[in-house]
């Protein structure tokens, strides 16, 4: 190995967008991108994504992914203070948590090892 990297493809969301989260939104192991114009590029493997397509979330800033309910889909914790459980079909329902997040970055941890 000579340490360079080779690009595999690029992803760009289908236009104008910054990558707010990448997780598996459908279950098929997979990560999948998440970006700021509510877009999602499904992952194909192997380092390949579906051409981007629309999607009802209304991200506000940098976020988080996790899966905070344990089911098979991932998560997005937005900076809007608002969780996004994934469906397993690149939808998401939205959930107002308790607090608002006033930072930048938001990371998702689990704190007490529950």
């Amino acid at each position: 190995n000579d340490g360079t990297f080779k690009i595999i493809q690029s992803a760009n969301g289908g236009g104008v967008g910054i990558l707010y989260a990448s997780l598996d939104v459908n279950g098929d192991g997979n990560e999948d991108l998440v970006f700021s114009n509510s877009k999602i590029q499904m992952g194909t493997g192997g380092g390949g994504f579906a051409t981007a397509v629309s999607t009802s979330l209304a991200l506000t800033g940098p976020s988080s992914s996790a899966n905070i309910n344990s089911d098979a889909f991932g998560d997005i914790i937005g900076q809007d203070g608002k969780a996004y459980t994934g469906n397993g079909d690149g939808s998401f329902k939205v959930q107002t948590l308790p607090t608002q997040f006033s930072e930048f970055i938001v990371q998702v941890a689990d704190y007490n090892g529950d």
